[in-house]
C-alpha cells in the first residue's frame, strides 16, 4: 500500500472511518491510515524503491457507524451514481431465494442509506450529503474567501426561509 501510494500520489485519501461494524473495514481503515503515515517516511522501504510522499488530506467515510464529520460534501448531482456503484455489490446487497436477510441484503438497507445521504445534505441545504472527517485540522487560508464559496447551511436556511 505504501508502494502504491507513492507510485500513484493521491492529492486526497478516502478510507472507512476506523469504527465500522464489519472488521474488515475497520482493517483497510488501519491498513490505509498506517500506510500514508508510513508513505511520509524517507527510511521506510518498499520493493520497488519509491520516493517518500505525504497526500495533501487523509479522509474517512462512513458506512454503518457515526462519525464527527468534519465537513459535508454535496452529492445531489451523484446520488443516483452512487446507488449504481453500491448495485455493483450485487452478491452483498441482493438476497437470493433461500437465504436470511442481512443487515446490507435487506430490502431497508439502500433506503437506510439514501436516508442517511438526506439527513447529511439537510445540514448543508442540498438534497444529498457525504460527511467526511479529517483527523487533522483544516487551514483556511481566507475565511471570507472560503464562506463565499461555500455558504453555510446557516446562510442557506436563512435564504430558503427556514
Amino acid at each position: 500500500m505504501v508502494e502504491v501510494l507513492r507510485r500513484r500520489r493521491p492529492e486526497v485519501v478516502l478510507c472507512p472511518w476506523r469504527q465500522e461494524r464489519h472488521p474488515d473495514h475497520v482493517a483497510a481503515s488501519g491498513l490505509v491510515t498506517r500506510a500514508v503515515f508510513f508513505a511520509g517516511l524517507a527510511k521506510f522501504e518498499t520493493n520497488p524503491a519509491s520516493e517518500r510522499f505525504v497526500p495533501r488530506q487523509l479522509l474517512y467515510y462512513a458506512m454503518r457507524h457515526r462519525m464527527p464529520a468534519s465537513f459535508v460534501v454535496d452529492t445531489s448531482a451523484v446520488f443516483a451514481r452512487k446507488l449504481q456503484a453500491v448495485a455493483c455489490y450485487a452478491s452483498q446487497v441482493t438476497r437470493r431465494p433461500g437465504e436470511h436477510a442481512t443487515l446490507i441484503s435487506s430490502p431497508l438497507a439502500l433506503e437506510a442509506i439514501e436516508a442517511r445521504d438526506r439527513h447529511h445534505g439537510s445540514l448543508i441545504g442540498t438534497s444529498h450529503g457525504e460527511p467526511l472527517h479529517s483527523q487533522s485540522t483544516l487551514a483556511i487560508g481566507d475565511p471570507l474567501a472560503h464562506f463565499r464559496e461555500n455558504p453555510s447551511s446557516q446562510a442557506q436556511a436563512f435564504e430558503a426561509g427556514w
